[in-house]
């Protein structure tokens, strides 16, 4: 009987190349699935961080005739050397791997030797109720199942209407000048990895101002834990009528002058859709989800919602390999929000309709609350820039 064991990318490297980059998410994602995973298979599930890992960076990196750094982690992500790809696939040999954000070589390497893995993502639309799962497999009959418990992409579209329809009711003006949205990322994403590398703050701006005519009106929104600097002088070099924007990015999406998007591969272009803007990808999407009905093969991520937290799900994508317990049917509902409770982490939700909770809260939770700082920030930009 095959253990089913927990894990992610332990070679993740930190900006600064410090290692068990990866370890807090990993524990979150044990967390999440050890008891269904137990109720499906009446075994709780192993877990292997970088910390308890007999494999650590420094050993895989010198193996690999590499020194540890941002650059390498991205040359590491896409390919293992053959003798890396046996030791790391070693770890796993009579286990079904279940890992969080595991690398392309990581995947690679365990179907190289046999091993099944189940490759959990968190979903890059992020206005649902609440975080979903984007979820892939190296094993045809764990795809199936996957498809069969895909959600709809109509939901995706329902909610963006939801938000549309919250800040039509806040907007004062729509008398302003239609506009074009870059979405600008941190500097140290795998979102970022392209052939091996870690794109350029040059490579960037090259790429965008080559987009941009003279008179474009252009809204630069920074991502909220790295400003992009050297990007913007060189969108504003070019356009004149460039301006940084801390707006929430989902009142941004929803403004009817906002014509189109642009970013390298941030979440907000597969956001930007359901809003029903155009979407320009300097490089690609990190990942575009597919949803219930769509063509599906083997290694694509599945939409499935927040269905990996019940124990049906397990039982239907473990069958294959483990004894499981009966189906039960049981879709526990969870309240809203949970999930980004438990990761917290939020990516601009918690400033919509977290409004009407600290608006009858008592004026301590009120103060505390980080958008209630937000909306005052905004104020002040606005305040600011009219002066």
């Amino acid at each position: 009987m095959k253990e089913v064991i927990v894990t992610g990318d332990i070679f993740r490297l930190s900006a600064g190349g410090g290692s068990g980059n990866q370890d807090r998410n990993i524990s979150w994602l044990h967390a999440l699935l050890k008891f269904p995973i137990f109720a499906a298979t009446g075994t709780y599930p192993g877990l292997l961080r970088h910390d308890n890992s007999p494999l650590k960076c420094s050993d895989i990196y010198d193996a690999a005739g590499l020194r540890p750094s941002l650059s390498a982690w991205a040359e590491l992500s896409a390919a293992f050397p053959k003798n890396v790809s046996e030791r790391y696939a070693s770890l796993f040999q009579g286990k079904i791997v279940v890992g969080f954000e595991l690398s392309n070589a990581m995947c690679a390497a365990l179907t190289e030797w046999d091993v099944p893995y189940i490759c959990i993502l968190t979903h890059p639309v992020r206005f649902l109720d609440d975080i979903a799962f984007a979820v892939s497999t190296n094993i045809s009959g764990i795809h199936q199942g996957l498809a069969k418990l895909c959600m709809r992409e109509a939901i995706c579209f329902e909610h963006a209407g939801f938000i549309t329809a919250y800040f039509a009711s806040r907007r004062r003006s729509a008398d302003r000048a239609d506009f074009r949205l870059f979405a600008a990322q941190t500097h140290d994403d795998r979102s970022l990895f392209r052939d091996g590398a870690i794109v350029s703050q040059d490579w960037i701006g090259e790429k965008l101002v080559a987009l941009y005519k003279p008179d474009d009106v252009v809204a630069f929104k920074h991502h909220p834990l790295k400003r992009s600097a050297e990007v913007f002088e060189k969108v504003k070099n070019r356009c004149a009528n460039t301006y940084e924007t801390s707006a929430n990015v989902y009142s941004l999406l929803s403004d009817p002058n906002l014509s189109d998007v642009i970013t390298v591969s941030s979440s907000v272009g597969v956001e930007a859709k359901y809003f029903g803007k155009n979407v320009t990808y300097l490089h690609k999407p990190f990942v575009a989800p597919l949803y219930r009905n769509d063509t599906s093969a083997v290694g694509d991520f599945m939409s499935c919602g927040t269905n990996l937290l019940s124990a049906d799900f397990w039982r239907i994508l473990l069958s294959t390999f483990v004894p499981v317990s009966d189906l039960d049917g049981h879709q526990h509902i969870y309240r809203p929000d949970l999930l980004r409770a438990t990761l917290n982490q939020d990516w601009n939700f918690g400033e919509i309709y977290a409004d009407f909770i600290v608006q009858s809260s008592p004026l301590g939770r009120v103060m505390a609350h980080p958008s209630v700082w937000a909306r005052l920030k905004n104020k002040l930009m606005r305040q600011i820039r009219r002066s």
